[in-house]
């Protein structure tokens, strides 16, 4: 049988919860604006491989 939790400790639990939730989300948009980044130099990098081809 589960335990029962008071207030307090369900509270504390949300808390902590929130907390871990929004570290997730700073990381999850930091990593997608790496990632974003790096989108962008490739496409940079094959637009330049496909110039050379063309013009040489």
């Amino acid at each position: 049988m589960a335990r029962n939790m008071n207030r307090e400790t369900l509270e504390q639990k949300i808390a902590k919860t929130e907390k871990a939730i929004s570290r997730k989300r700073e990381q999850y948009d930091r990593l997608t604006a790496e990632l974003e980044d790096l989108h962008k130099k490739k496409k940079a990098i094959l637009n330049e491989e496909i110039l050379k081809a063309v013009f040489c």
